[in-house]
């Protein structure tokens, strides 16, 4: 069950933006600085990012602030960060934070909540539900098995011989419901008693459905795709060249990994299916 605090840092690296330390002293009591001996590795050209705003994630706090640019990197040795509004608290020793070179921690969480979405259909969740059929009743709501746009792929009969045995039938199909507005599972022929059948369809996945592993790699490059493709739009001339090298990298990243964990998905019923079939327009199994 994928978090944000877990999908953050893979698309921080993604972007090859994953800068992220723990302080080793407790910062000023004016609580705009942070310490930390790793930041002597770097200098203020080097640390910042031309025309992009750095900024600094606290994640015991959960709050995000602009690096002071103007001050750069100081101390002696260098071991200190300054940002340009004051931390709620003063900064705490062994502090985890992160810092945000080309996008901050708040966009990279928009980006996330928006590739959710944008990996369907690529990314889902197969789901099988029950109901039960009412003697000559033809339509039913299917919205509660959480069905993109109630779109049912298969059918299945349980067996009046064999409960534990389920049969696939064709005599249905997803019909628009004028009251409601949404979709309904129409038989063409209903049944004469009571049946219980078997739905199958997929779901969209939520943040919380993705492993933490696999799944968390395919919406990671989608989230820098969609960062990325947001930057181009706006992007000034020399930056274009290294954005538009950047979405093909990523672009990839999401194919390879979509085809890499891609899932088993459950076939559609077509129609052509149906033609011939011997249990076409009958429950008699």
């Amino acid at each position: 069950m994928a978090t944000l605090d877990q999908a953050r840092p893979q698309v921080s690296k993604d972007l090859n933006d994953d800068f992220s330390s723990v302080t080793t002293t407790i910062g000023n009591v004016n609580k705009k600085t942070l310490i930390d001996v790793a930041l002597g590795d770097w200098d203020t050209d080097s640390f910042f990012l031309a025309r992009r705003r750095s900024t600094v994630f606290i994640l015991s706090a959960d709050e995000e602030r602009f690096a002071d640019v103007s001050v750069g990197l100081t101390g002696s040795p260098i071991d200190t960060l300054t940002v340009t509004r004051a931390f709620t608290s003063q900064v705490a020793n062994s502090a985890n934070y992160e810092v945000h070179r080309m996008y901050s921690a708040l966009q990279k969480e928009l980006a996330i909540n928006a590739a959710v979405d944008l990996c369907w259909p690529q990314m889902f969740i197969p789901v099988e539900t029950t109901i039960t059929l009412v003697a000559q009743q033809m339509d039913y709501d299917v919205s509660a098995a959480g069905l993109f746009r109630d779109a049912v792929r298969q059918v299945k009969v349980q067996s009046t011989a064999d409960t534990e045995h389920w049969v696939r039938v064709f005599n249905w199909e997803m019909r628009h419901d004028d009251t409601s507005g949404g979709m309904k599972l129409h038989f063409f022929q209903p049944p004469d008693e009571a049946r219980t059948i078997h739905i199958f369809g997929h779901k969209k996945m939520a943040l919380t459905d993705y492993t933490v592993n696999e799944d968390l790699l395919v919406l990671s490059a989608k989230a820098a795709v969609y960062l990325i493709e947001r930057d181009l739009s706006t992007a000034v001339v020399d930056e274009r060249s290294h954005l538009e090298r950047m979405l093909a990298l990523n672009e990839k990243r999401f194919r390879d990994r979509a085809t890499q964990y891609k899932r088993q998905s459950i076939p559609f019923t077509i129609p052509s299916q149906m033609v011939g079939r011997k249990r076409f327009n009958v429950f008699e199994v």
